[in-house]
C-alpha cells in the first residue's frame, strides 16, 4: 500500500511486486513496473477578472491568487515564487512599457497583491497586468487588461420638443433638441456639438452653442437605403473640468420618402406664355399612402443654391397646389427654368427633384398678346387658386422690360392681374 503524499515528487516510483507462484519458497519471479508522475500545474489567477473598466481617479487593488495542489492543505505555504509586470497596449516604437502620468515607467511590487494608487496612470489607456507563479520547473501566467477611463462622467440627457420623432421621423422635418447636462456649472464654459452618423459612419457635424439646436436630417444625408432605416445623432458636451465630454447617442427611425419617381416635362422647350407644358411625376411608390404632389419653379438654378443655401430665404414660385394629381398642365415665363416636382406620402416625407427646361421669350404680335392675357383674365373652369397661379406666371413674364410689354395696351392688362 502506497499512502497518499508519502513519496517525492517528480521522481519516478518504482514499485517491487513479489509473487510466489509455487508452494517451493525457493522458485520465485521478479518483475519491475516503473510509473512516471506528472506534476499538476500551478492555479494562477488575478480574482479582479480578465477584463476590467476602472476608474482612472480611484484606487484598485488586484489581488492575486497562487495555488499548488500538490499540496494538500491550501492554507499551508505553497512555496511559488510570484512577480508582476505591467505593459502598454499603446505601444510607441517597440517601448510597451506602463507610464505613469509622470513619465515614470511603472514597476508593480512583486507580492500576491499589488495596490495601484489613484490618479498614477493618465485616463483612456489599456495596460495589460500579468500576474506569473513558478515553482521549480513549472511556470503559469495569468493577465489582465485594465482600461482606465472616467466613470463619474456626468450625465447628458436630451430631450426633445416632440417626442414621437424617436419612433418615426421624415428626414425634412426639423428637429428641436434640448441638452440638460448633469452638472451643477455654469453653461458658458461648456462646449456644445452633435454629429450625424449612418452605418456608424459619421455623415455630417452639427454646430451650435447653445443647449437648443433646431436642425434637419436631410441637411446631412439623404441616401437612405430601404435596409438600414436608422441614423444616429450623437449629441456631446464638453466641460472643461474633465478629459471627455458626455455623451448621448439617439437613435431615429426613419420614414422613407416616396420612391422611383420619375419627372418629366413635355415639351423639353416653348415659347413663353403660349407653349402648353406638361408637367408629371410617373412611378412614385411609397409605404404610407396615399401621396400628394406639388410643383414649383425657379427662374435660375442660382435661386435654388441659394435656396439651399439659406433655407429662409424661399425663391420658388408654385405651380399646383398640393393635391392627389401627379399631373398639371401650364405656361411657363422665359428662361432656362428649372422645374421642382415634389411627392409627398401621407407622413409628410417629401421626395424632391428637378428638371430644366429652355423657355424662349414671347416674340408674337400685340394682339396674340392681349388675346392671350384675355383668356387668362376670363378663365372660369379651373379652381381659384390654380386661376391665381396661372396669373402670377404671366404677370411675371408680362412685368420684364421690353418694348411689347411696356406698350399702354398692355399696361392696361397689367393692372387687371
Amino acid at each position: 500500500m502506497i499512502n497518499k503524499y508519502n513519496y517525492i515528487y517528480s521522481l519516478i516510483l518504482y514499485l517491487l511486486v513479489i509473487v510466489q507462484t509455487s508452494s517451493d519458497a525457493s522458485i520465485s519471479n521478479t518483475n519491475t513496473l516503473s510509473i512516471p508522475y506528472a506534476l499538476s500545474k500551478l492555479q494562477i489567477l488575478i480574482q479582479n477578472g480578465a477584463n476590467m473598466l476602472v476608474d482612472y481617479k480611484n484606487n484598485l487593488t488586484l489581488i492575486g491568487f497562487a495555488r499548488d495542489y500538490e499540496i494538500q492543505d491550501p492554507n499551508s505555504p505553497q512555496g511559488i515564487q510570484l512577480s508582476w509586470q505591467c505593459k502598454s497596449l499603446q505601444a510607441q516604437n517597440g517601448d510597451d512599457q506602463c507610464y505613469t502620468y509622470k513619465k515614470i515607467v511603472y514597476v508593480p511590487q512583486n507580492t500576491q497583491n499589488i495596490t495601484i494608487d489613484g490618479g498614477t496612470f493618465n485616463p483612456y489607456q489599456t495596460l495589460s497586468f500579468t500576474l506569473q507563479g513558478s515553482k521549480g520547473s513549472r511556470n503559469t501566467q495569468y493577465s489582465s487588461l485594465l482600461v482606465f477611463t472616467e466613470i463619474d462622467l456626468p450625465p447628458l440627457l436630451v430631450t426633445f420638443n416632440d417626442p414621437k420623432q424617436i419612433e418615426q421621423i421624415n428626414i425634412n422635418e426639423d428637429i428641436s433638441a434640448t441638452l440638460i447636462y448633469g452638472s451643477n456649472v455654469p453653461s458658458d464654459i461648456l462646449t456644445y456639438a452633435g454629429a450625424v452618423l449612418y452605418n456608424n459612419n459619421v455623415v455630417g457635424v452639427i454646430k451650435f452653442d447653445y443647449y437648443k439646436v433646431k436642425f434637419r436630417i436631410w441637411d446631412y444625408i439623404s441616401d437612405i437605403k430601404p435596409d438600414n432605416l436608422i441614423v444616429q445623432v450623437r449629441f456631446t458636451v464638453y466641460n472643461p473640468a474633465n478629459i471627455m465630454p458626455s455623451l448621448s447617442v439617439i437613435n431615429f427611425n426613419i420614414n422613407l420618402p416616396p420612391q422611383k419617381c420619375v419627372l418629366s416635362v413635355t415639351p423639353s422647350s416653348g415659347q413663353a406664355l403660349t407653349t402648353q407644358f406638361t408637367i408629371q411625376f410617373d412611378g412614385c411608390t411609397a409605404i404610407n399612402n396615399p401621396l400628394t404632389y406639388q410643383f414649383f419653379y425657379y427662374n435660375q438654378t442660382s435661386d435654388l443654391i441659394q435656396e439651399i443655401q439659406i433655407p429662409q430665404k424661399i425663391l420658388r414660385r408654385q405651380l399646383k397646389d398640393q393635391n392627389l394629381e401627379s399631373k398639371i398642365i401650364t405656361n411657363l415665363p422665359s428662361g432656362n427654368i428649372l422645374i421642382m416636382g415634389q411627392a409627398m406620402d401621407s407622413y409628410l416625407a417629401v421626395f424632391n427633384t428637378t428638371i430644366q427646361v429652355n423657355v424662349s421669350p414671347f416674340q408674337e404680335s400685340e394682339q396674340k398678346l392681349l388675346s392671350l392675357l384675355d383668356s387668362a383674365l376670363q378663365q372660369k373652369s379651373t379652381k381659384v387658386n390654380q386661376i391665381i397661379i396661372n396669373l402670377c406666371v404671366f404677370g411675371e413674364e408680362i412685368a420684364k422690360d421690353t418694348p411689347l410689354f411696356n406698350l399702354d395696351s398692355v399696361n392696361i392688362k397689367k393692372s387687371l392681374l
